[in-house]
């Protein structure tokens, strides 16, 4: 779910937080009308993988295993959570390459995303406890 919900609004969290003019119409992504992979929701831009799963690679911080009955769950609705720091994952994400293939192969990139994350489900746990 996460994934065709987030790819649909990368694009639009790229426009408002990308200062290139030309967004849209170089490698990091192309305007075209087409579907999400999973869900088939319709998006108008292609946004190349080297900047998608470094995304999606961030909300791995949301998984907790469950030694003791073998089981993964989440500690927060990933949607959530895409809501509240989505811009902020993109920002960091387009504003570090401009090359797709560099970013999708940078650790550091992949490291700061999950932090994001990952400090956002710190500060919801922070919160619940009080």
């Amino acid at each position: 779910m996460i994934c065709s919900h987030s790819r649909t609004l990368i694009a639009r969290f790229a426009r408002k937080v990308i200062k290139r003019q030309n967004f849209g119409t170089r490698n990091e992504s192309l305007e075209k009308s087409t579907k999400t992979e999973f869900l088939g929701t319709d998006t108008s831009y292609v946004v190349s993988s080297g900047y998608i799963y470094p995304i999606f690679g961030a909300f791995r911080s949301l998984l907790k295993y469950d030694v003791i009955n073998q089981e993964v769950s989440r500690l927060f609705d990933p949607l959530e959570v895409w809501n509240e720091v989505g811009v902020s994952i993109v920002q960091n994400t387009f504003e570090t390459y401009t090359n797709p293939q560099l970013a999708g192969k940078d650790k550091q990139l992949w490291l700061s995303n999950y932090r994001i994350v990952e400090t956002q489900s710190l500060r919801k746990l922070l919160s619940e406890a009080r």
